[in-house]
């Protein structure tokens, strides 16, 4: 990959803010889209599939006198939704395209978009560089359904924002256990929300990249910017998340097998990513009561790597989740945690945020402590009063924290300081602690390493290795694969 100067803006905030320069070596146009997409790096359903047939909308288009074509096309979405179903649902392989300005629509959509692998559903913009703006109090679209492709659209709320309503919302049905599957969302802009910009419910194989999502949860509820309960098997890449009021991106209710990786966090709120939360019990996919107790957890096998993470209060927390692993990652300066590995409810029934009304209902999650996650070869570099913070409620004699780098740039000390009275385990194995890691330019926000920094060649090869077989954390940040010795931070 050609070598390109990275440039990443530090602690901005603007109304829109202004993107790095160049983010993972691909440029960033004006608005923050990424050019070129990762569309080849992140394979998904749709690489090589092409539309049975196009429908066409445009803020100039008539739903009187328009048939759909480009000549003529709607006005509204609905329209062209309808123009395309046999009863209820939209025929698999059509594209919805739409035309560049501002549609104020909201749409519901359940059970209408059910494409197949090899005739998937397309709803996006016509043009990958003038974005069709989606704008409702409302939120933009909530739809179940399988095989689809949400692309290339603005969505913003109109104000006065409003709790519970999300920008983007794809969903399945928890109380029936029935997943909705298999969605791509990519190259979106989505902010300025009541609630998630967007969320998951219930959702299993989805892909979202070359996003930018920003300014959600307008102090309402608070939860994460890219908010996921319930969903397994998916991939959160090559996004730019910034200015969150909560949280930045969150797997919990019972999700798994997850990657989050080559993701710029810039000023992610309360924390970048959350390996778990707190999650109403009747919510949860699968169901509490259909598992064991030992296999109730907020989250497990969640693989968070080769990202950088910017500002914010605590760049991750890892709470009642199982297997999960933060790896290879570059943290500058959160204001005040380096991590949190804690659980939200403990043994005597109590939560840290609402605890169960029913003591019944805990004592199906009595199992959900933080159990086997991993903590290795990441940067950790600020310059302030930050702490680890480890409960000692959690299986703590468990997590694995390997050659990982801490650089206090002011004090330059040897020592860590722990919040809640928690001695580390004995794992806590090969920490470099006051070494400068050398960052080429850290005024101008380049991380990557100078030859001579302690950081090369100092990680631990681990064997990042999922369920099915392949192989996790194997390129950097800027998509260079890691050598072996493994070296410590986001970048090689």
């Amino acid at each position: 990959m050609k070598k390109i100067t990275l440039f990443l803006v530090f602690f901005a905030v603007f109304a829109k803010a202004t993107p790095p320069e160049n983010f993972n070596g691909i440029k960033l146009g004006a608005d923050g889209r990424l050019i070129p997409s990762a569309y080849d790096k992140v394979k998904t359903f749709e690489n090589g599939k092409t539309p049975l047939r196009e429908v066409f909308v445009s803020v100039n288009g008539s739903d009187v006198t328009g048939n759909g074509t480009f000549e003529k096309p709607f006005v509204t979405i609905a329209k062209a939704l309808d123009a395309v179903s046999d009863g209820k649902a939209v025929r698999p392989g059509t594209a919805i395209r739409i035309m560049p300005g501002e549609y104020n629509e909201s749409l519901t959509l359940v059970d209408r978009l059910i494409g197949t692998e090899e005739a998937p559903i397309w709803i996006g913009g016509y043009s990958a560089t003038d974005r069709p703006v989606m704008k409702h109090p409302n939120g933009f679209i909530k739809y179940t359904g399988a095989y689809v492709i949400l692309h290339d659209l603005e969505v913003i709320h109109i104000p006065p924002y409003k709790q519970g309503v999300h920008g983007i919302y794809p969903y399945g049905d928890f109380v029936n256990q029935k997943a909705s599957h298999h969605f791509v969302l990519r190259n979106l802009y989505v902010h300025h929300i009541g609630d998630s910009p967007i969320k998951t419910s219930t959702v299993d194989y989805y892909w979202l990249f070359d996003c930018e999502v920003s300014f959600g949860q307008q102090g309402l509820r608070g939860s994460g910017s890219i908010d996921n309960v319930g969903s397994h098997y998916a991939t959160v890449a090559y996004n730019y998340l910034h200015h969150s009021v909560g949280i930045g991106i969150v797997f919990k209710g019972g999700s798994s097998e997850v990657d989050i990786h080559n993701n710029l966090i810039v000023e992610p709120g309360v924390t970048g990513v959350s390996m778990g939360q707190s999650t109403g019990f009747q919510y949860f996919y699968p169901a509490l009561t259909s598992l064991k107790e030992e296999e109730r957890f907020e989250a497990h096998d969640i693989r968070t790597y080769s990202n950088i993470f910017i500002g914010g209060i605590c760049p991750f927390y890892m709470t009642s989740s199982k297997d999960c692993y933060f790896v290879n990652n570059t943290v500058i300066h959160p204001s005040t945690h380096l991590f949190r590995h804690f659980n939200m409810t403990v043994e005597d029934g109590t939560s840290y945020s609402i605890p169960p009304a029913d003591p019944a209902i805990y004592r199906l999650f009595k199992g959900g402590a933080s159990l086997n996650n991993t903590i290795a070869n990441n940067i950790f570099y600020f310059y302030g009063d930050q702490s680890i913070r480890i409960h000692p409620r959690t299986n703590h004699e468990t997590l694995v924290l390997h050659n990982n780098l801490f650089f206090h740039a002011k004090a330059q000390t040897t020592e860590l300081r722990y919040d809640m009275q928690v001695v580390l385990p004995e794992n806590m194995i090969n920490a470099i602690i006051g070494k400068d890691p050398l960052f080429e330019d850290f005024l101008n926000n380049n991380f990557r390493l100078k030859a001579n920094s302690p950081a090369i060649g100092a990680g631990i090869n681990l064997p990042f290795v999922k369920k099915d077989g392949k192989s996790f954390a194997v390129e950097d940040f800027e998509g260079k694969p890691f050598a072996s010795p493994r070296t410590i931070g986001a970048i090689q």
